[in-house]
């Protein structure tokens, strides 16, 4: 059996109270440094995060200046020549006005002159002339050409834009020619029949487009 204790001295008292602050400042500080460590390891994790992203951001920048660049330099080259147009650039279009003509009378061709390229470029249509060619439809035996008995422009420069036509036409008078034979007597008319018409600059020939010579209509 204890034996009732009377109350402690007051220094028991005292030095208890110490300890508890003591230990509750040691726990403080503890905590405080650890959240401070934690938010040092935390920055720096966000500031190379951010570093990254920069980098990305910088990548996908140049990426896409460089993909402008290409479109602007695409554009430029579309709006800006960039030199003569080879025949393989070319395409031409030709047909008559009229799918029958009465023998004797006027014949006018139209020709779309096409660049088919992506680019813009530049031919002189004298250079290597534009001209016109008509042959009959069942002996393909040439009956005129536009270039027999005239003489082309000393210069015909012409721009071309990617599939903008170029348009240019001509009147035949019906009449035969051949190279040399360019008299009244040399140039008779052609007979009534089927013809067809190509057009042609350098080696590039457009596809045939038929039309009739008929009878002239009694008046």
């Amino acid at each position: 059996m204890q034996e009732p204790q009377g109350p402690l001295p007051r220094e028991v008292y005292v030095r208890r109270r110490v300890a508890a602050v003591v230990v509750a400042v040691i726990a403080v500080v503890v905590v405080v440094l650890a959240l401070f460590l934690a938010s040092r390891d935390s920055g720096t994790d966000t500031q190379e995060t951010a570093a990254g992203g920069e980098n990305g951001t910088t990548g996908a920048v140049e990426t896409s200046e460089t993909s402008t660049s290409a479109t602007t330099e695409r554009d430029d080259d579309g709006g800006a020549s960039r030199g003569r147009c080879a025949d393989e650039d070319l395409r031409l279009d030709v047909w008559p006005a009229e799918p029958n003509v009465p023998v004797g009378s006027d014949v006018r061709f139209f020709v779309n002159i096409v660049n088919v390229s992506d680019t813009t470029c530049d031919r002189d249509l004298s250079e290597a002339p534009l001209s016109f060619e008509v042959y009959r439809l069942d002996d393909n035996s040439k009956v005129w050409s536009s270039i027999d008995c005239t003489t082309p422009r000393e210069e015909d420069q012409v721009e071309l834009r990617p599939d903008e036509p170029e348009p240019r036409q001509i009147d035949w008078t019906g009449r035969r020619s051949a190279e040399g034979a360019c008299s009244e007597s040399d140039r008779t008319p052609v007979e009534v029949g089927a013809y067809q018409v190509y057009a042609l600059v350098g080696n590039v020939f457009s596809p045939a487009s038929t039309f009739n010579v008929v009878e002239a209509p009694e008046s």
